[in-house]
């Protein structure tokens, strides 16, 4: 049986699996720095780069928990690994088990989650409990993947829920919310907008900005160069900072009528001032928080969150 192993640092968990797997066994060397101590240990060694180079290799099982992301450039921003590690591991690989991020089942906009859900192979997902693998504000979860397997998927989500579902290029799934789902009649999505000028970029000048949601209960208002921006200028409507907490909308705020708004906030647009109170209401309410806490699978209320949230009106 040919093996490859997905594999980080040589620590106690990777020896352990190592030392139990038979056969012809490769270990990709996914940080690209341990390479020499699995060689050591007569492990055939290949590095990450060459993993990516093996779409005409084939293996019976490939497994290992590989790097979610990369945050080697020169921005502050990371660059998604994990579900390129997957994808490429279930073309070269019959039988697939690998542990990645379970923010990728939660868009539907994803073209890793289509592709994956559609090809109708995927065995079982398994949430992984907070204490496996303890990244502040990271769900993880084990996929298996069997190009020989047909049929519905075995999920178990967080609070221990199992659920056998049949997997789409539609579905999306939320291992901590059996109920999740993409999107609910008469939403709150069509009425969202984020304003694109970066804070770094501001000019000054003589028109009204909300920079950001303020922590004195007011927006922190900012006057621009005319132009510079006008997201949500001359209308009404509700403002939230784009940075929140986790599961939480955080600062919600009736916008002023007059001001556009930065990239750091997003608004929900009415069509007047009492519409307006009245959704700041609404999403305040304790029935919204926890709609929100159950549906919210980031730090940014994104337009996709706002699908998930009825409309009051």
């Amino acid at each position: 049986m040919k093996t490859l192993y997905l594999a980080k640092e040589p620590d106690l968990g990777v020896r352990d699996d190592l030392s139990r797997i038979s056969g012809d066994v490769t270990v990709v060397d996914c940080l690209n720095g341990y390479g020499d101590w699995y060689r050591k240990k007569s492990y055939k060694c290949i590095s990450r780069d060459e993993f990516f180079e093996l779409e005409d290799m084939k293996f019976d099982v490939v497994i290992g928990n590989p790097p979610y992301s990369d945050r080697s450039g020169n921005t502050s921003k990371s660059k998604d690994l994990d579900n390129l590690f997957m994808e490429l591991s279930t073309k070269i690989g019959s039988y697939v088990k690998l542990i990645i991020r379970a923010k990728h089942f939660t868009n539907s906009k994803s073209k890793f989650r289509n592709t994956l859900f559609s090809s109708n192979h995927v065995k079982s997902i398994t949430r992984l409990d907070n204490k496996v693998f303890p990244i502040q504000n990271t769900e993880t979860c084990i996929v298996e993947w069997d190009v020989n397997y047909t049929g519905p998927t075995k999920i178990t989500y967080k609070d221990g829920t199992v659920v056998e579902r049949q997997l789409s290029s539609d579905s999306v799934v939320k291992l901590d919310n059996p109920n999740y789902v993409a999107s609910v009649d008469n939403n709150l999505a069509d009425c969202w907008v984020r304003g694109k000028l970066n804070r770094n970029k501001i000019v000054a000048g003589d028109f009204p900005m909300v920079e950001l949601c303020g922590t004195n209960g007011e927006p922190v208002i900012t006057h621009i160069q005319n132009g510079l921006e006008t997201t949500a200028a001359n209308q009404y409507g509700v403002i939230i900072n784009v940075a929140t907490d986790w599961g939480s909308l955080g600062r919600v705020m009736v916008k002023p009528y007059e001001a556009s708004i930065s990239s750091s906030v997003m608004c929900l647009i009415t069509d007047n001032n009492e519409q307006a109170e009245q959704l700041q209401q609404y999403l305040t309410s304790d029935d919204i928080k926890e709609l929100v806490k159950l549906n919210m699978p980031s730090f940014h209320p994104t337009k996709d969150l706002f699908a998930k949230i009825p409309s009051p009106f």
